[in-house]
């Protein structure tokens, strides 16, 4: 799911789709690292009555050969509310 060209700030949490942030969603942070802005996470429409930490893998194809290898990666858990 690609977000509108700035990036609304909306995280959607579906399980059947991805997240998509490239070129203008993705902001400079440091000369080599990017950042993303969240600032609401959406319901799962799937699972509307679903709770708990969310779990989530970040790919980020760094060296854009359109693999992603190690270190291209990121696994995160969200602490959200039950």
């Amino acid at each position: 799911m690609a977000d509108s060209d700035r990036g609304s700030g909306r995280l959607n949490l579906v399980d059947v789709r991805n997240n998509y942030f490239v070129d203008t969603r993705i902001q400079p942070y440091s000369a080599d690292l990017g950042q993303i802005y969240i600032s609401t996470i959406a319901a799962r429409r799937e699972a509307p009555g679903a709770t708990g930490d969310v779990y989530l893998t970040v790919f980020v194809d760094q060296d854009r050969d359109k693999v992603v290898d190690f270190g291209e990666y990121e696994y995160l858990v969200l602490d959200y509310p039950a």
